[in-house]
Order: C-alpha cells, then structure tokens, then sequence
C-alpha cells in the first residue's frame, strides 16, 4: 500500500482552481480562495488528509451546484414569464371618480367571451380589456371579436348628472349613450350613427354575477322594431389580448 504523501500547495491551488474557486487572496492569518459565498483556507504546510477531505467536500458541492442551478434558473425564467400574467390579473387599486366605483370590480382584467350562437364549425368571440382612464375620470373599454375582425372602443364618463359613453368601431360606424347601475347590473341605452345594418338603437345589459363571470345581452332596434341581439358570456382570461389587424 501507497505512503501517504503531503499534497503539495500548488497542487492544492491548481485543484481548487479546476472546481471553480478563484484566488488565492491575503487573509488575517492564512491565504484563501473563494467560490461564491465559500471559502477554503490555505495553510502554508496542507496535510494530505485535510487537502484531500476538501477537495472532496467542494467536488460534491460542485457536483450539485451544476446540476441544481439550472433548475434554479429554469424555475425563475418560468416565473419571469408569468409575471405579465400575474399583473393582468391584478385589481385596478387606482382612484375612480365615485359614480365610476360600481366598474372597478371589472378593471384591470381581461375577458373572454363566448358569443351564444357560436359553434364548433364557426367560433365567435369576444376579448375585451377594462381600464381605468384619465386619472380615474374614465372607464375605457376596448375588445376585439374573432381576433380583430371587428372591435371597438368605449369612454365612459359621469357628465355631472349621468353616466354616458362614445363607442368607437372598425366597422366605421359609432354610438353615443347613457348607462345606469342598479342590484348588480348595468343597463344601457344608445343611439347608432352610420350603421350599414341598419341598427339605429341599442339596448344592452352587462351583469356581473357571483361566480365572477359577466353576461352581456343586448337588444337592437332596426327598421322600428326591437329584435333580440348578442348574448355573451365572459369570463376573465389572464392569457387573453385583444388584437386588431
């Protein structure tokens, strides 16, 4: 059997080195090397045994810092990634102008949208994003259906003595119109200015029920008469965006 033999300074260092360590740096009483937050001593006469014991515990140390760091980064990549999510979702805590207060339980989310008639064959929906605007003195409502093939914009204001909005759309045409709140419901009512339909009026009802999905329904007013419109069911989507072409 082999004598054991004193490992030699340099050889020490050269192995230390080889695992990841850096140095050696001047110390109070002995020179060390560091790697991260550790650190290994090095006396000016290294006994075998202590080298060896070293050397080996920093070799497993190293052995699991390769094998689990990337884990480690890989985890806080996918959590980087669903910060945006994360923010989504997050409830508007900004100030409203108070008549606006019934709305904040909408803003700051997006929603999706299945529209009753949809079907397997030709799905139809709607991806509508609630905000707060102009310093807490606006409602903005913006969705687009079937990824950007119409859309529209919405402002919503309290004038001193109501509540009304002006709707925007792809399709050319706009509305203007008031809204109230009462038991949970908005109910609104506007007029349509350059609709190639023919719809003049509509008459609209958005609930927010207690599971926290929210169902629209409206009604349009076409060649003088009321006919049952859309009918949506929305619910919040945090991987949902609202896209224009």
């Amino acid at each position: 059997m082999a004598g054991w033999r004193p490992l030699k300074r340099r050889e020490f260092v050269r192995k230390l080195r080889a695992l990841g360590f850096v140095g050696p740096y001047s110390g109070t009483r002995h020179q060390f090397m560091t790697f991260g937050s550790h650190h290994a001593h090095l006396s000016r006469s290294k006994a075998l045994s202590s080298a060896r014991t070293t050397l080996r515990k920093y070799s497993l140390f190293r052995v699991r810092w390769i094998l689990i760091t990337p884990m480690k980064i890989h985890a806080l990549l996918v959590l980087a990634s669903f910060l945006p999510i994360l923010n989504l979702g997050a409830a508007e805590s900004g100030s409203l102008a108070e008549p606006l207060e019934p709305f904040r339980p909408l803003l700051g989310k997006t929603w999706r949208g299945e529209f009753k008639s949809s079907t397997a064959d030709k799905p139809l929906f709607d991806i509508a994003r609630w905000e707060r605007a102009l310093n807490g003195n606006a409602v903005r409502v913006v969705h687009s259906v079937n990824d950007g093939a119409y859309g529209g914009e919405s402002i919503i204001q309290w004038n001193g003595k109501q509540l009304i909005y002006h709707y925007f759309t792809t399709a050319g045409f706009y509305t203007t119109g008031t809204m109230t709140h009462a038991a949970g419901k908005f109910a609104s009512h506007e007029k349509v200015t350059g609709n190639a339909n023919g719809v003049t009026e509509v008459r609209a009802t958005n609930e927010l029920r207690s599971d926290g999905a929210l169902f629209s329904k409206a009604e349009y007013l076409k060649n003088g008469e009321w006919t049952p419109g859309r009918e949506v069911l929305y619910k919040e989507d945090l991987r949902a965006e609202v896209k224009f072409k």
